[in-house]
């Protein structure tokens, strides 16, 4: 009820009363709703105690204590609690306390079904028991969120949602759209909608079987009135399918019902060649049925009729379509038991091994042709079968061909008795490569060095006379022709014999490398034996440089520095300053400090011939006395003064006599503009001095002075000059420019020509040979007797 609203307090004396106010509009009152919470939907009705029990599960499961919700409704019996428990766990993602829920409830199938579950996604679980607790949409909704695609369309599908399912599939699980459209092709077949499952087929690319299914069943469904209609309709819809698996279905259909042309007809247009031999063999038909198997070249169809020819007694055909069906069994079955000796070899190599053996059993021991027994042995993989045959028999061409297959694990025994066979008959280079593989090194070597010797006309002997012929001997044919594989298969392994023994073989095998030109293997074997310096002098003879100051600088050992050295002065170093740094490095490595004298006098005879850099041979000539100190185990001063008593070795005193020459020569050169008199006087003692031209060339003295005299105007000094060049035999055009020459023949009123007459007979002054000092080679080799 409404009362009135009086007036306010401490008001005047009138008592009159107020008017009464308006009724408020409907939204505008206030109202209370009762509602139930999600956590107790169902529940309405339940007692206090459970209430309570409820409200605490819902409570600690709110705070995430499981085991105290749990504990909180155990006492509960209520299977209707305990599914609206379930579904408030679905409902808030609580998969553990769900499966829990399930099995208070005695939901065992659902209980299994969610503890089967493969699945990764806990969603997808958890689905598992919405869709027990037949919650589809909250199912649905999980299977969305966890983005399993392929388990809401299966969902839809099992709730006949065939539209939404196909959607699904089509955006998000194509690889299971046919599936779908084939289980919606079979809903509408329950249903009775022909038409749109044969679509729905169509779509899930089974029209081929299950549409002329669909048809026959509804022609064999029809009574007598429409049965030859939907015949008809069966009929048009496998000429009008132009598919060959659906013709051969409705061949076997038509032949099944005693139709036989007319299957006949559709195997033919099918393509299956089989099954149209097979009705012509049917109907004692084999003309046509050969002709077919020989048209088609199908192997099932030439099976077919060579099963027919075999019954018929025509085993020969029978054989022959047998091979092209490759049903080589049959075949070989056939050829030994009508003794067709002659194609059964070339039907066994084609068959399996085990058919192979058969075959070769058969010639062996019946036919008694070894030759084909050892080749189907061999073809089989039965190696040691067809050795036998071979040994028995007497038979090198199969021999030679199962030995090619022969692998080192081979039986030694059995290697050493092919290698005796071969050795036996000549083939050396067969018999060695046997014995490589059965590690009969002794053997091998004494067949190899045999070979050799006969290669090279004479005995080996000595790694000095091999180092004679080696140059040539790639020239000479050997019986054994040595090879990489051969050589690796006769180095014996480490361990394998004792540490002297395996040497000892290594260097014969490496003299035998060397004896037939093959230098590179015979360094390795050298080296692999423990003797570097044989290993180096091998390596040599390729001229392969850097490999020669590899294997220099990796070795370490005087002797074979000084070898590297000596074949690297051989090269041309004068424009390679590498060469020259390494021959430089190799002497002093090897500390052959006379060898490397001779060097630095070579450097200061090519800077005085090629170059002519007097400055620089002059510091070539003082390192050459510096080495030959060295050599003499003294040092010089450092005023580069000799120590007393070596101004009488007569080494030293014949690098000092050049080295005071040319430096004359030189302090001559500076004197030309500065005190030309002391220059003249200089250079004629020069041209006087009997031992100069050993330092220097006489050429560039005289070249000297002519320049000094035309620069004079003193062409007739300068003729006298030149005339004195040319009885000494030193020609002019090396030392003297043309210009020069033109200028003092115009001058003296002479030709030319008869200045430079002879001139090709004779060599510019001072020129030698930087390789050679007194006839004898710079290169020496380390005495050595092998």
């Amino acid at each position: 009820s409404r009362g009135s609203v009086g007036a306010p307090d401490g008001g005047g004396p009138s008592e009159s009363k107020a008017p009464a106010e308006a009724p408020k509009p409907l939204h505008l009152r206030a109202s209370i709703q009762r509602r139930t919470m999600r956590d107790f939907a169902g529940l309405v009705t339940v007692d206090a105690q459970t209430a309570a029990a409820l409200l605490d599960f819902s409570f600690h499961l709110a705070c995430g204590a499981t085991d105290e919700a749990y504990k909180s409704v155990q006492q509960l019996r209520s299977r209707v609690v305990w599914e609206s428990m379930a579904r408030c766990c679905v409902k808030t993602r609580r998969l553990d306390v769900a499966t829990k829920c399930l099995s208070q409830m005695g939901r065992a199938a659902a209980a299994a079904a969610v503890r089967k579950c493969t699945d990764k996604e806990p969603e997808a679980k958890l689905a598992q028991v919405a869709v027990h607790l037949g919650m589809l949409g909250e199912a649905a909704q999980l299977y969305r969120e966890c983005g399993r695609a392929d388990l809401y369309a299966a969902l839809l599908s099992d709730a006949c949602d065939w539209d939404g399912a196909l959607a699904v599939a089509k955006s998000s699980d194509r690889i299971n759209l046919k599936s779908i459209h084939h289980a919606h092709g079979q809903h509408l077949e329950r249903i009775g909608d022909i038409a749109g499952a044969m679509r729905a087929f169509k779509e899930a690319g089974t029209w081929r079987t299950e549409t002329p299914r669909l048809l026959r069943v509804q022609a064999a469904r029809a009574g007598p009135d429409t049965s030859a209609a939907r015949e008809a309709e069966l009929a048009e819809f496998v000429e009008g399918s132009g598919d060959k698996e659906v013709r051969r279905w409705y061949a076997q259909l038509l032949e099944s019902r005693r139709d036989l042309e007319g299957a006949a007809r559709n195997y033919r247009l099918a393509e299956d060649w089989q099954a149209l031999v097979r009705l012509s063999c049917i109907s004692n038909d084999l003309h046509t049925a050969e002709q077919v198997a020989i048209e088609s070249d199908d192997k099932a169809a030439a099976f077919e009729l060579a099963k027919a020819l075999e019954q018929a007694g025509r085993l020969r055909e029978a054989v022959q379509y047998f091979g092209k069906a490759q049903r080589l069994r049959h075949a070989l079955r056939l050829a030994r038991s009508q003794g067709m000796e002659n194609d059964l070899v070339g039907l066994a190599l084609n068959s399996p091994p085990r058919e192979m053996v058969r075959a070769a059993e058969f010639y062996e021991r019946e036919v008694k042709q070894p030759n084909k027994a050892a080749l189907l042995y061999h073809r089989s993989g039965q190696l040691h079968k067809a050795i036998e045959v071979c040994f028995r028999n007497d038979l090198f061409e199969p021999l030679k061909k199962v030995c090619e297959d022969l692998k080192p694990d081979t039986d030694p025994q059995v290697l050493a008795r092919c290698a005796e066979f071969f050795r036996a008959r000549g083939q050396q280079q067969k018999a060695v490569q046997l014995l490589a593989m059965a590690k009969r090194y002794d053997e091998a070597l004494v067949l190899l060095e045999a070979a050799t010797e006969q290669g090279l006309g004479g005995g080996m002997g000595s790694d000095e006379d091999l180092g004679q012929v080696a140059d040539g001997s790639r020239r000479v044919q050997f019986d054994i022709q040595l090879e990489d594989e051969t050589v690796e298969r006769l180095t014996p392994e480490k361990g394998e014999m004792d540490a002297e023994r395996r040497a000892s073989l290594l260097m014969r095998l490496a003299r035998v490398c060397k004896g037939q030109g093959l230098f590179a293997l015979a360094c390795k074997k050298y080296t692999q034996a423990g003797d570097k310096v044989r290993a180096m002098k091998a390596l040599l003879k390729t001229g392969d440089t850097e490999k020669i100051v590899f294997f220099a600088g990796t070795a370490r050992q005087p002797d074979i520095y000084v070898l590297a050295a000596n074949f690297l002065q051989g090269l041309c170093w004068q424009s390679d300053p590498d060469l020259m740094k390494n021959i430089i490095a190799f002497y002093l490595k090897g500390r052959a400090f006379d060898k490397l004298a001779l060097f630095y006098e070579d450097c200061a005879q090519v800077e005085v011939d090629e170059y002519r850099d007097y400055d620089k041979a002059v510091t070539a000539l003082r390192e050459a006395v510096k080495c030959v100190c060295k050599g003499m185990g003294v040092q010089l001063g450092p005023d580069q003064s000799l120590p007393a008593g070596l101004e009488h070795d007569e080494r030293v005193a014949s690098l000092r006599r050049k080295i005071e020459t040319v430096e004359r020569f030189v302090q001559a050169k500076r004197l030309q503009h500065s005190d030309p008199n002391e220059m003249v006087k200089v250079c004629m003692g020069l041209i006087e001095d009997p031992t100069a031209e050993q330092a220097i060339r006489l050429g560039d003295v005289f070249a000297e002075l002519v320049g000094h005299c035309v620069s004079r105007k003193a062409f007739s000094e300068a003729y006298a000059l030149l005339q004195k060049m040319t009885q000494r035999g030193i020609a002019l055009s090396p030392h003297i420019d043309r210009p020069v020459l033109d200028m003092i023949a115009s001058e003296m009123d002479v030709d030319i020509g008869d200045l430079l007459a002879g001139e090709g007979d004779q060599v510019p002054s001072g020129q030698r040979s930087a390789r050679s000092r007194g006839g004898q080679p710079i290169e020496e080799d380390i005495e050595e007797e092998f």
